[in-house]
């Protein structure tokens, strides 16, 4: 999922960076016949998601915004081909390519802004280094050394707090995909398909 027309191997999938599209993947479903017409299966998401939130230290001073964002690391692909049967992405593309932002200008709040997006992961943990020029073309560079690599159907948060001096990791966190109001918002934000991690039923009757 989604469907396309044009695919006629599904493990031979191509998926890209640049559509953003949330592809969805299930093995096979054996054993049916006219008697049990109904068919159960597992819906898992085969990319990962990139999410950046930053914030800024309340006595920063003058009101601040964000101009560019890049990030850039080996664990980020432009394109590979993915097995909608296992979920392997192989065929990797573009390695240690950079997601780019440019002109985004949203003003800074100690709440947090936030910035994500659908990635083609691989396998290998590396650095990913997150370069932001400031509204008032002050550049700050800094680079997280991950415990894993990206993972399938995850989301990988990476909290940064701007300082008067510096950039801060304030967190990492890995989470699998969320439920209810929370997924909601998640999938809004990215146009993720609307269609969770779980268990589908189909059957002649719709």
């Amino acid at each position: 999922y989604p469907y396309s027309n044009a695919v006629t191997d599904i493990t031979e999938i191509p998926v890209t960076f640049d559509a953003q599209t949330d592809y969805l993947y299930s093995g096979w479903v054996t054993k049916l016949d006219k008697e049990k017409a109904e068919a159960n299966f597992q819906m898992d998401h085969a990319l990962a998601v990139v999410k950046l939130v930053l914030k800024i230290e309340s006595n920063y001073g003058a009101e601040v915004s964000i101009k560019d964002v890049n990030i850039q690391s080996d664990m980020l692909h432009t394109a590979a081909t993915l097995d909608a049967t296992t979920g392997t992405l192989s065929n990797l593309q573009g390695a240690g390519m950079t997601i780019t932002k440019t002109a985004w200008n949203e003003p800074l709040t100690t709440e947090g802004i936030e910035l994500q997006y659908l990635v083609v992961p691989n396998t290998t943990a590396s650095d990913i280094t997150f370069d932001i020029t400031m509204s008032n073309n002050v550049r700050y560079v800094t680079a997280v050394t991950p415990g894993t690599s990206l993972e399938q159907g995850k989301i990988h948060t990476y909290t940064l707090l701007l300082t008067a001096e510096k950039l801060i990791v304030e967190g990492v966190s890995v989470n699998g995909y969320t439920t209810g109001d929370q997924q909601e918002k998640e999938m809004e934000k990215l146009t993720w398909n609307n269609a969770p991690n779980g268990v589908y039923a189909v059957s002649p009757e719709g």
